[in-house]
């Protein structure tokens, strides 16, 4: 249970950081959300979890998740989805607060999100120009023909490993090969 927990908190805190760059910042106290009417025709998004005024809807939760890495995705979607949902909630609730209480103004606070929003700027140009860029296999063949010279082909039959500072590295490994540093 203690790995889940360490997981939900990790996959919280990446979520966080993702949502962050959704979310406008707020120089007030975000509005706790309402839970969505009962007589509303099209449940299409229901509150999944609410406490203290603050629901969290299943966009939002989906959306949230979403932002998480592909191995925890299938975590918080299936058998940690109690323990994300509550945490997400929890989180929610505490930044919340914390813009009540203006902490959002605190010198510390706000270099850390200028520092967020710096990184995930950089991060969001850096997918697109990901996306602009094709290599053929075409290319990757022309530029190793160009650049053959820089290669070296090794044949090996078993490849040893030892841990750094160990005695096997200068028993096993030529000398030429005993520069290379695995950590």
């Amino acid at each position: 249970m203690k790995k889940a927990s360490i997981i939900c908190t990790l996959a919280l805190a990446a979520a966080t950081v993702a949502m962050a760059q959704q979310d406008k910042p707020a120089a007030s106290a975000p509005k706790p959300a309402t839970p969505a009417p009962a007589a509303a025709p099209a449940d299409a998004d229901p509150v999944i979890i609410s406490a203290s005024g603050m629901a969290i809807h299943k966009s939002e939760f989906e959306g949230a998740v979403k932002t998480l890495p592909p191995e925890y995705q299938q975590f918080a979607m299936g058998p940690g989805k109690k323990q994300f949902a509550e945490d997400y909630l929890r989180m929610k609730l505490l930044a919340a607060q914390g813009a009540k209480e203006g902490l959002q103004n605190d010198p510390d606070v706000a270099r850390q999100f200028e520092l967020m929003r710096a990184n995930l700027l950089a991060t969001a140009e850096l997918k697109r120009i990901e996306k602009g860029v094709v290599i053929s296999d075409a290319d990757v063949k022309a530029y190793y023909d160009a650049n053959k010279k820089d290669y070296e082909q090794v044949h090996a039959r078993h490849i040893l490993i030892a841990p750094k500072g160990s005695a096997a590295v200068s028993l096993l490994m030529p000398s030429r090969m005993r520069s290379i540093d695995v950590a």
